[in-house]
């Protein structure tokens, strides 16, 4: 991942996509990062959108150090989308999207106030790893959040 990169179903590991973000921060790539974007489709039925959700937020959290953190929860009736905003006592927020498809996919945007980073439609080579990289500062109003 670098700055205006598109890697469009190229196959990725979690592991290595947090890396990747925790490069982009690092090398300033962006800048200083100010919001990310991560939607995340979910193809195995026995990972509810709440728990990819959860993931998504690490991403974001690789990439703005999330504190104090107020979430707005946004559901379809279906139960195939999640829409989840979150926004830190910085002002930095996190769009974090998860929904039903056919395969595990990731598209991420990171965007700074010298640039953007992204990455759209990478195939994930594992399942979702289960709210590994939460941090309480902001795991338990996101947990609560998405409770409601």
């Amino acid at each position: 991942m670098s700055a205006s990169s598109v890697s469009s179903g190229v196959p990725v590991s979690f592991a290595e996509l947090r890396s990747a973000v925790a490069g982009v921060v690092a090398g300033g790539q962006v800048g200083e990062p100010v919001n990310v974007r991560a939607h995340l489709d979910v193809a195995n039925d026995s990972t509810g959108l709440a728990d990819a959700v959860l993931t998504a937020a690490t991403l974001a959290d690789a990439a703005l150090n999330l504190s104090e953190t107020r979430w707005t929860v946004r559901r379809d009736a279906g139960g195939l989308l999640l829409n989840v905003l979150g926004v830190d006592d910085r002002g930095q927020t996190a769009l974090l999207t998860a929904s039903r498809s056919a395969v595990d996919r990731v598209s991420l945007t990171i965007f700074g106030n010298h640039g953007v980073a992204r990455v759209e439609r990478a195939e994930l080579t594992e399942e979702l790893p289960a709210e590994d990289g939460c941090k309480n500062a902001w795991r338990s109003s996101l947990r609560a959040a998405l409770r409601d």
